[in-house]
Order: C-alpha cells, then structure tokens, then sequence
C-alpha cells in the first residue's frame, strides 16, 4: 500500500517516476565514458567507490546495467548518468572523495558543454549542493528525506504512536518480521508475484521506467533483505536496504506489501528492520525522499531558488493523481525521524535547462510519453469502475437480489444499494488510514439508508439520548462530523450525520432543481421515517443553509439550530469550473477525464483557504482526494454552488421568523464566508439568537475547534429548555 524508494520518489516527483537505477545511457564524453557491464572490471571499480564514497542514499540503487559511469584520469572518482535526447540525468552525487567532488563535477560540466549536452543532478544531497554552489550550478528544493540516528532512535512518544499502533495490530494479525539470510530461487518467485500485486494496486496505471522500476535483488549481496509473513507462512511484505557507506547507514529503498496484508503490516516491517540495523552497529537510516515535503532546513550556501521551487510543486501536483506523494510523507513521518534532511535538482543556470530537463524526466519516467501515462490512468479508473459492478450481487430470474456480495456489507436487498455499499468499500481501501471500517472505536463508520421520494439518503448514527443531526457543508459528507465529533458525542445525544444528495454515497437527482428548500425537506422527511423527533439541527457552511430552511419550513418538527459558519445571504460570484459539468459532451469529458487530474489540486487549495489560520489536517485532505474528485459528487457540488445564491436572496427575508432557538458559531478568519457579511448579519436578523465568534479561527471549525462545537451544542440545548418553559415570543 505504501510508496517504496524514495529515489523512485523524487524521480516522480520530477516528472513521474524512474526505475531500477541509471538504465538506459550511453556516455560520450571525451574524459572517459564506459558503459556499466556486471561482467566487467568497471564494474568492480564502480562498486568500490561506492562502498568507499556512497553518500547519496541512492548511490547503490544508480549502478546497474545501462548505466554510462563518467571518469577523468586526473581526478579520483566517476559519476553515473542516463542519457535521455541531449539531457545527462545524474541519479545523485558523485562518487568521489568529498575533497575531490567539485573539481570532478567541474570537469563533467566542462565535457557536457562541449558535447552540447545539458545536465541535472538529481536528487542530491544537501552537503553536494552546497559543493555545486562553488561552481554555479542551481539548486531547487524538490523534497526532503526522514533520517533516523540509529543510535538513540526508538519509537516513541505521540510522535510515533501511529506507528505502534500499525505494529500492534499486525503483530496481533499474526505477522512475522525476518531477516533473510539466503536468497534462493523460492523466494525470487514469491517477491515477483509480490512486486506484481503491489505494482497493481499502485494508483499509476502503467510501469515506469528508470529509478521506478522495481529491482529488488540487484546487487544483492550488498543488500539487507527483510519478509513479513502471516501466520501460514505466506510472503506479505518485503523490505530492501541499500547501504550508505560514506555515512555508516541504511537506506530503506522498497518496502511493499500485498494489498491485502493486515493493517500495519509495512509498519512492522520498517520498525523491525530499523531495529536490527541498529542491532548491527549501524549509526543511521533513511527512508529515503518525499518529493514535495516541507520538512528539512535549506542551508544559505545553498542559495535555493524559491521561485522555482514553488513551480515545482505546483507542477508535480498535479501528479498527485498518478502518485501519493502526502501520502508518502505521512507514512514516513509517523516513524519518529531524527531529522529531515531537504533534496534538491541541481542544473547549470541556463533558460534552456529546466524545459529540457522536464523533457528528459517524462522520457526517462514514462517512455511513451506523458499523454499515453494519461489515458491508461482514465483507462485504470474505468476498469475498477467495471470491478466495482462485478462485485454486485447476482440477481435470479425475477431480477430480485440474492443479498450476497464478494465485499462490504448487505445492508439492503436492492442492487443500488449494494452497489453503495461496494463503493463505500472500495473507498475506504482508499484512504489510507489505519481505523477499519466498523461501528465502535474508529473514525471511519459504517452507515446506513433510509428512502425518501425515490432516492436513497446515506447517514451514519451513534450514541444514544437527545437526537441531534449534523448537516455538512459544500463539498463535503458525513465525514465532516464522524473524523472528529463521534467520540466525544457518543455518550450524550444520539448523533445523526447525513450525506446531503449527491454527495457521499446518497443519490440525487440530476439538474439544479434539488435546491436548499428542496434538500431540507428530503431531511425532515428521512428524520420522520426514522423516527426521530423534535431533533436540534448542527449545519456547517452550505448545511447551515439548510438548516435555516428547515427552521423556516418545519419549524414545528426542530428544537433548535447551531450554525457552524453558516451561509446565511448571497455572496460572491461562483467558481470557474462549476458550470463546467453542465456543457454540452465537454461537461462529460471534464467529469470522466479532467476531475482526477486536476481535483486534487482544486481541492487542496480550497482546503487550504477553509482551515486558514490553521493547516489542513492531512486525514481529512485525504478521504477528500477519494471522496470529493467522483464524478457524480462532483456534479452535485457544482449543482448546489450554482443554486445557493437564489435560495439565499429568498430565505434571507424570513430569518427574522424563526423562533426556535439559535446559537451562531463563527471564526474571526473566515476566508470563505466572511463574518460580517454573514454570522453578524445573521444574529441581527434573528431576534433571541447568540453569536460565538472564535478568535484566530477560520471555516473549518467542525475539525479545527471541536471541543467549541460541543460547548456551542450544550448551549443549543440549554436554550431549548429555557425556550420550553417561556412564552413564545
């Protein structure tokens, strides 16, 4: 389930990816180019000056077969490079005494210039780019790798309780971590199967070329191999560590896994290889680069060009379709790192340079180019999408349901509905979290449907006592609540969270029609077919607005309302893309083909804006990414956007009718839906209704402020009972 080497990493984070080290070059160069051969004495040469000068986490994963190694007479050392058109792509430092590295790199540059060749190295290590400034190469920041001081390292503290966590459990499953100490051809066979199955269940849709490509046993006596089993002795995990002799440590280059391996089982597999690298005297251990990652100072000498850096991440997020690259990050954080260290693309400062170098990382990552990589991803999405319908119950001559399905629960009869319930557990696989999909002690919950007016409502419930019934805002789903609330609510109320229509796993209509008014009638007509009575209503954002039309149309059937950064009145024009959807053929090509590309970008910039002042809570950003880039929830977000300003422009001159009771909860930061133009104008409105305005708060509050949420909530009900006993007003 997990990213595997972080060269494979940062070689995708520059363009896509790369494989099994420097392939496919062929050297010109005057000083002395020689083609790496296994069999030749080059080879020998090669291999000791890596086991003398290894540096670079990747400096073993660059020698293989194909590579070009780079010498001079005059200067002890070589660099290993691939040649793509008239790009020299150098996987990492050179190998070469650090006395000696400039005066090497000078004269590589010099034999690049006179081939007419431009060269980037990456990616590199901080100590070379602060070397490579002497000599005016640029340095741009493309990520940073988690090192561990073997010496003091142990998992412990809140830092690494995710982490002992997924130990826990996989140790509970049954599963053993190894050293492997003989490789035979048994095992060969099971990692090609493993690699096989891992490869699949990555979210690239075609193989990669270059640092991607996996290769686990190449120069595998240099190597430490580490197996996870289940308890029937099946291969599960597999581990590979490249040493870093320069540096006395470990580079843990693959750590993969069946997709359907026990829960942390790859954190089991890291946590008992980092113990027993450090059992064996060795002082340090990376996991190698997160592309994209923050973490890690930037030296002065090294002159990082910010810019620059800044396009970078721009431009390799909107991989993050073909590639987890926070996902990566997460999982290499959870293990308690000593340190970060920042990598970097070093290139000659020359216009030509970057655009060239862009086009040799998309040759050297996917050959047939970037267009193809693409289409196979579309091509992917549409076989899983088939997958999903396999898994659906087979009907009987009657066309009735067996209620039998391959995964996920039955909860109806229906072939929707359990078509649902496959998608909500595909999607589930999907977020990488360590909860399990159950009822009980997890953030994740599985829900149930109540049917009103021909469509299926999705919504979760716990606890028990007074109801309360949270509405979420736009994008967004039950989720909004259940990730943060849940717990805290479960032994005072019985908690409600819907999945507004079209969004989550409820259906709804096609077109504008399912308006607020509309959407806050399916509510009350669900809430009466449950039961429930006389609920106090929690909405957020776009739920707000439902909320307050619930309390306009069946005030009769509410307790009361608690609006979370409600959107009370008109506001701003709507984003770019939400008319998108409904053109003509080009609305489908953007929902089926652009919606993955680009989702993930638009998502975490909106994130970004509705948690300021705080960071985006990367759980959340990722059931996100799975949930809210689907094509239909897509549809839906763009179909309320559209209507909500002229639902607004008619409810807002009625809120001075309600008179149940009302508590506003909104943050002093808000970027999205400005206080003053809302909350404030709101509790004006309401005669009787109290303001909760939270300092240094923004949009987000269900997640950023929840323990407010709850005081808020208990203030809701005291209003409610003073309400019961008082005059109407």
């Amino acid at each position: 389930m997990f990213p595997h080497s972080a060269v494979r990493d940062l070689w995708w984070l520059a363009v896509a990816g790369s494989g099994a080290a420097a392939r496919y070059v062929q050297l010109r160069a005057r000083s002395r180019v020689t083609p790496y051969d296994d069999h030749e004495p080059i080879a020998a040469r090669l291999l000791g000056e890596q086991s003398e000068h290894g540096y670079n986490a990747h400096s073993l994963v660059s020698i293989a077969p194909g590579a070009n190694i780079w010498h001079c007479p005059e200067v002890d050392g070589a660099i290993v490079y691939n040649e793509f058109g008239k790009v020299w792509l150098v996987p990492g430092d050179p190998l070469a005494d650090p006395k000696d590295i400039v005066e090497l790199t000078r004269r590589f540059l010099d034999t690049a210039r006179e081939e007419k060749r431009f060269v980037a190295f990456i990616p590199a290590t901080e100590r070379f780019a602060m070397q490579a400034a002497a000599i005016g190469l640029r340095a741009v920041k493309v990520g940073a790798a988690p090192y561990f001081d073997l010496t003091s390292w142990g998992p412990r503290g809140d830092r690494a309780k995710k982490a002992r966590a997924g130990v826990n459990q996989a140790r509970r499953a049954g599963v053993v971590v190894t050293q492997v100490e003989r490789i035979d051809h048994i095992l060969k066979a099971e990692t090609s199967l493993l690699c096989e199955s891992w490869l699949k269940a990555r979210r690239c849709a075609m193989k990669l070329g270059w640092l991607f490509a996996l290769d686990p046993f190449q120069h595998a006596t240099r190597k430490r191999f580490f197996t996870a089993r289940d308890a029937a002795g099946n291969l599960i995990g597999f581990l590979a560590a490249s040493p870093m002799p320069a540096r006395e440590g470990w580079y843990l280059e693959d750590v993969l896994r069946l997709p359907s391996a026990p829960v942390g089982t790859a954190d089991l597999l890291v946590v008992e290889a980092l113990n027993s690298l450090q059992a064996s005297g060795a002082k340090l251990a990376t996991l190698g680069t997160s592309p994209l990652a923050r973490e890690g100072d930037v030296a002065p000498q090294v002159g990082n060009h910010e810019l620059l850096a800044k396009l970078v991440r721009m431009a390799a997020g909107c991989f993050a379709i073909f590639y987890n690259f926070e996902g990566l990050r997460r999982f290499k954080m959870k293990f308690a790192p000593s340190w970060w260290e920042s990598e970097y693309v070093l290139f000659p400062r020359d216009l030509q340079t970057p655009p060239r170098i862009i086009r040799a990382f998309i040759q050297a990552i996917a050959p047939d180019g970037a267009s193809k990589l693409a289409a196979q991803q579309i091509a992917r999405a549409l076989r899983l999408e088939r997958s999903a319908h396999k898994l659906l119950p087979k009907k009987d001559a009657t066309g009735h349901s067996d209620g039998k399905s391959h995964r996920g629960p039955s909860i109806a009869s229906g072939s929707r509905v359990n078509h649902e319930n496959v998608m909500r557990e595909i999607d589930s696989q999907a977020i990488e979290t360590p909860a399990v999909m159950v009822q009980g002690n997890s953030r994740n919950y599985l829900g149930q449907f109540v049917s009103v007016d021909g469509l299926r409502l999705h919504y979760v419930s716990r606890g028990s006592g007074r109801p309360v019934v949270f509405v979420h805002g736009n994008p967004g789903s039950h989720q909004d609540y259940s990730m943060t609330l849940w717990d805290e609510l479960a032994g005072s109320c019985r908690a409600y969270a819907f999945d507004r229509p079209g969004h989550g796993y409820s259906e709804r209509r096609n077109g504008r029609s399912t308006t607020v008014e509309v959407q806050a009638t399916l509510l009350r007509d669900a809430l009466q077919k449950l039961g429930v009575e006389k609920p106090l209503i929690v909405g957020h954002s776009w739920g707000g607005s439902v909320a307050l039309a619930m309390a306009l149309q069946h005030e009769e059937d509410l307790s009361g309302l608690l609006l979370l950064a409600p959107a009370a009145y008109p506001s701003g024009s709507s984003q770019w893309w939400v008319t998108l959807p409904d053109w003509p053929l080009l609305g489908r090509v953007f929902l089926k083909t652009l919606t993955p590309l680009i989702g993930r970008r638009l998502i975490k910039d909106s994130l970004r804006d509705a948690y300021h002042p705080e960071p985006v809570q990367q759980d959340y950003l990722q059931a996100a990414e799975v949930l809210w880039t689907r094509p239909d929830q897509v549809k839906a977000c763009a179909h309320d956007d559209q209507s909500l300003n002229e639902s607004l422009s008619r409810l807002s001159n009625h809120y001075a009718e309600i008179k149940v009771p009302v508590v506003i909860v909104t943050g002093d930061s808000d970027r999205l839906l400005k206080p003053e133009d809302q909350a404030d104008r709101l509790h004006r409105a309401i005669q009787g209704s109290e303001l909760v305005r939270l300092p240094q708060t923004g949009h987000q509050i269900p997640h950023t402020h929840p323990k407010s949420v709850i005081e808020a909530l208990k203030r809701t009900w005291e209003l409610v009972a003073q309400h019961s006993i008082s005059p109407p007003r």
